[in-house]
């Protein structure tokens, strides 16, 4: 037997095919794909699976992968790019956060900082971030932050000013462009919001193709092999 062998019999679990009164005792597979199924003796007085790796399963069980019909796989894909604000309980988690990622992930100089996650409702401050708080972190990055409901989020001073918006910033119809004495705090709400984050430029296809590779690792994970992206 070649233990290297990505070949290999299941054998000693709960195996379940989907099939009507079907119990199988053992399954095989190989070059990938399913080759047997059916009684162990049977398998193991094949001569063509002599060389397939054996994994007993111990009573676990081994069953068909899932099929998600409907699932944001970009998005998901997209998240291991950005930072995770859902633990965050204050203001100084959300800054520690985006500096942390800054520090390790030592990004080029004017690209974008994404974060997701946030809610007021919260966060000890029961207020949304503004502008003021991000800046703390960094003045030459630009920083967006999403609200967890995507309906909301703020912009840092240095977002603002490569997107244009100031005093003079009117909000949008269905939407809004929050002021403090008639200067742009930073947060917005709506279409103000949505519409600007559009402008944020995409990852680079190199930094999509490692996202994709990390989400499609992740699903397997959970044992779905086969997905529908949801947007299309």
């Amino acid at each position: 037997m070649n233990n290297s062998s990505p070949d290999k019999i299941f054998y000693n679990g709960n195996i379940i095919t989907m099939a009507e009164n079907e119990n199988p005792e053992a399954v095989a597979v190989t070059g990938g794909k399913i080759s047997f199924v059916g009684k162990l003796s049977e398998v193991l007085n094949d001569e063509s699976f002599k060389n397939h790796k054996r994994v007993d399963l111990k009573g676990r069980t081994l069953m068909t992968s899932f099929i998600d019909p409907h699932s944001h796989f970009t998005s998901v894909a997209t998240s291991f790019l950005e930072i995770s604000l859902e633990d965050a309980q204050c203001f100084e988690d959300i800054c520690e956060k985006i500096k942390n990622y800054i520090q390790t992930q030592n990004p080029e100089k004017g690209k974008w900082i994404v974060a997701k996650g946030y809610d007021q409702n919260f966060l000890k401050e029961k207020d949304h971030p503004k502008a003021a708080v991000l800046d703390k972190v960094s003045q030459y990055y630009p920083v967006i932050i999403h609200h967890r409901s995507g309906h909301m989020g703020v912009f840092n001073s240095k977002a603002m000013e490569i997107l244009k918006i100031g005093k003079n910033t009117q909000s949008p119809d269905g939407g809004n462009i929050e002021k403090k004495e008639g200067i742009p705090t930073g947060y917005m709400e709506e279409n103000a919001f949505i519409e600007l984050s559009k402008k944020v430029p995409m990852p680079s296809l190199e930094d999509m193709k490692n996202a994709y590779i990390k989400a499609q690792e992740k699903y397997a994970s959970y044992g779905i092999t086969t997905i529908q992206e949801g947007m299309t």
